[in-house]
């Protein structure tokens, strides 16, 4: 009878479903001429508004870093609602610390309430830790904390992931619908919330979940509410059709969507355009529209302005998307020029290992660096420099990061080095975080910049006159990051990396350069230890039986051309070139592998994203099975570090089984760091003054607090015998290195 009831409401239960209307927050005209392109598109898409609800809603937002897309995103979508409803839209981000950042930005800067807006992230750990370093008085954070605890991982209900955890004060009215979700007060809060910011892994669920009920959730939401893919192009390829599958269903479901990237490759967007419009075939032949042409209602939006046209099929609307990209390189092409890029070629010899050879090369580029780009603090007359080196993999910037503890810094150089990367435990990883973007905040004076307590007390304490502040980071540090380094060393992996690292450099401060200030180093360490592949893992090169997607060369000399890396743009990733080149061109292979993957045909080899459309497929399980979401083949267990009573000594616990097991000491070596002079690990690393810092403001155990905030998921070999080496400030490396 309640299933009867149900499936009754669900053509109209979006209109009873909780909504935002009459918001000041979202209508509000901005008085910063830098963002006043929000104006215009929200203006637009009012225009566009009952339009987009009979014939649906596909937009792009492609404006550059720092002019405000997310806050942008919500305008648009709040916009696209009919004022007599309100708005139900949901943002999808790939990282739990974004999806955290992006609701507190919309509570902060659009007034939104507890009960206007729903965060849901993977871990009530995260939330709790985010949460802590929000507090400004202890006992309140305690409090708050506490009861953050109790909702989190260790109150699993069934129908939503296990150890999800959703903020939202508002519930859903009296109905059926309620009646049955009476028990599961997390998709109440998932359902409930008028605006909903989650990681994409939340939704995925609609169609990657064939079993247990784990798809209702994520499907009603779909059916209820617009979606916003924030940064989809930052997905791994392996993702994409995954990711396209969500893009076909929110059309099927009638959700209106927003693209946002200022990087979105052209078949990245044509396929998910395709997946869209079949989707929405579908909704207008189930909502009793058979008979009406689907003729989707397109708009595109960046810092300059705001375009819309209809299109019912791909080739009209790539035709409006390339009018669109035309213009906007024109227009980037007279912008300031904020990043200057130089390949500088790594001089490998056989005397010295070619990791210690590589943080020689490092150590040199950077004081090189540091004379050219740097600040000069007032107060004391000091030069300091923030930059960061990009590393491909952990092992390899553990070993570089060793080797550059060891040299030291030059003669009146100190060197303070920062470790940053996922295989800390995330207690360590988090407090990392909380420095670097609080340290890492350039839009501000230089003197309200210096006036930063931190900074200030290491300036004051050195002797040296020239500081050098480094970050040595994996590919965490180029998503999501709002970071403004002075200069940036890389190691190659693709352009789509190279061109989201230099996001990074000058983010906040305007003015042209004028000598490089990326450095691209001419191959990677793979491509130095091994044959074969080297630019994967991250990377687009992939070994095939044909071979097509081999590079014939990783020297990017060879690679790349001067007008791709000099001054360094989206250009590269937004445009393909008619005749593409993957064996010999970096740039030209990432746009190879999309066009495979996003717009192949059912009949040609392997599982094209259109697939899943064009066949029976989702009838079945196959194409999940197939292409999965996130799939990772290595076993990821997971550790905890906490003081062992009995030794008095750090131990880590494998926490996998009902209750924690002490790992054996040889499978995890805690290993003493070797400094040389003038260098200094960066921020605060000692881990057992963390885990006593954090337990007395949650007024927890230190063995509670190490289980719930110590953790780090580590690979492991088919017998779990796995051995580590762990240092605080380097992390944790594999020990067969």
């Amino acid at each position: 009878k309640h299933a009867q009831h149900i499936v009754r409401s669900l053509p109209l239960l979006s209109r009873a479903l909780p909504r935002i209307a009459r918001h000041k927050g979202f209508k509000q005209r901005t008085t910063d001429p830098h963002f006043r392109w929000q104006d215009q598109a929200y203006d637009l898409v009012c225009s566009l508004r009952e339009h987009s609800v009979e014939q649906g809603f596909f937009g792009i937002n492609m404006a550059s870093t720092g002019c405000g897309k997310t806050l942008a995103n919500g305008r648009i979508m709040y916009g696209l609602a009919n004022p007599s409803y309100g708005a139900r839209f949901s943002i999808a981000l790939g990282l739990r610390t974004l999806t955290l950042q992006t609701g507190q930005a919309y509570r902060e800067r659009l007034g939104l309430g507890d009960d206007d807006i729903g965060v849901l992230v993977g871990s009530a750990a995260v939330q709790d830790l985010f949460e802590l370093a929000n507090k400004q008085n202890g006992q309140q954070a305690s409090e708050s904390l506490q009861k953050l605890a109790a909702c989190g991982s260790e109150s699993a209900e069934t129908l939503m992931p296990d150890n999800s955890y959703v903020h939202f004060e508002g519930s859903l009215s009296a109905g059926s619908l309620r009646k049955w979700l009476e028990n599961n007060g997390k998709m109440q809060k998932l359902l409930a919330s008028p605006i909903l910011v989650s990681t994409i892994d939340h939704l995925i669920g609609a169609t990657e979940a064939v079993r247990g009920g784990k798809q209702i959730a994520p499907m009603l939401r779909l059916l209820t509410s617009d979606l916003v893919l924030d940064e989809p192009d930052d997905f791994d390829m392996d993702d994409l059709p995954a990711l396209t599958r969500l893009v076909h269903w929110a059309g099927m479901l009638g959700s209106r969507i927003l693209l946002s990237s200022a990087t979105l490759p052209p078949a990245l967007i044509e396929g998910l355009f395709n997946a869209y419009q079949a989707g929405r075939t579908l909704f207008q032949k189930s909502r009793g529209m058979p008979g009406k042409a689907v003729n989707i209602c397109c708009a595109w939006f960046d810092e300059h302005g705001a375009i819309a046209s209809d299109h019912p099929e791909a080739t009209g609307f790539m035709q409006s998307h390339q009018q669109f990209i035309t213009k906007r390189l024109e227009k980037l092409r007279h912008m300031e020029i904020r990043r200057r890029a130089v390949i500088k070629p790594l001089d490998i010899n056989n005397q010295l290992p070619i990791r210690e050879q590589m943080a020689n090369a490092i150590h040199a580029m950077a004081h090189e660096l540091h004379r050219q780009h740097h600040s000069v603090d007032l107060h004391t007359g000091k030069r300091v420099s923030f930059g960061v080196v990009r590393m491909a993999n952990i092992d390899p910037l553990i070993d570089v990061a060793k080797h550059l503890f060891k040299k030291g810094a030059q003669e009146n150089h100190q060197i303070r080095l920062c470790c940053y990367h996922s295989r800390h435990p995330l207690l360590t990883r988090t407090k990392i975080e909380q420095q670097l973007d609080s340290l890492l905040n350039r839009k501000r004076t230089d003197s309200q910049f210096f006036a930063n307590q931190p900074l200030r007390e290491i300036l004051n304490a050195c002797r040296e006159e020239d500081i050098i502040f480094m970050v040595l980071a994996s590919p965490v540090t180029e998503v999501g990051r709002d970071h403004d380094y002075d200069w940036a060393i890389v190691e190659p992996s693709s352009m789509r990396s190279i061109i989201q690292l230099a996001g990074r450099v000058r983010r906040h401060r305007s003015g042209g350069c004028i000598s490089p200030n990326l450095y691209l180093l001419n191959t990677n360490i793979k491509s130095l230890e091994q044959q074969g592949a080297s630019y994967c893992k991250p990377g687009f090169e992939k070994e095939t039986r044909e071979g097509q997607f081999l590079l014939q060369s990783h020297d990017l000399t060879e690679l790349l051309t001067p007008a791709q890396y000099e001054i360094i743009s989206a250009e590269p990733r937004i445009q393909a070139n008619k005749d593409l080149a993957p064996n010999t061109s970096l740039v030209d292979l990432e746009h190879a592998r999309l066009q495979a993957l996003m717009l192949a045909k059912t009949d040609e080899k392997g599982f094209p994203v259109c697939l899943w459309w064009q066949s029976q497929a989702m009838l079945t399980g196959f194409l999940q099975s197939k292409t999965p979401f996130r799939y990772d083949p290595v076993k990821q267990i997971r550790y905890a570090l906490w003081l062992d009573e009995d030794e008095q000594l750090l131990r880590f616990f494998n926490l996998e089984g009902e209750q924690p097991v002490k790992v054996e000491r040889i499978l995890f070596e805690l290993v003493e760091l070797d400094l040389g002079e003038r260098i200094r690990p960066w921020g605060n690393c000692d881990y057992l003054t963390l885990l006593a810092d954090s337990a007395e403001v949650l007024d927890i155990d230190l063995i509670t607090c190490g289980k719930r905030y110590g953790w780090v998921s580590l690979p492991q070999n088919k017998d779990n015998t796995s051995k580590w080496r762990y240092n605080p400030v380097l992390g944790l490396r594999h020990k067969d290195g």
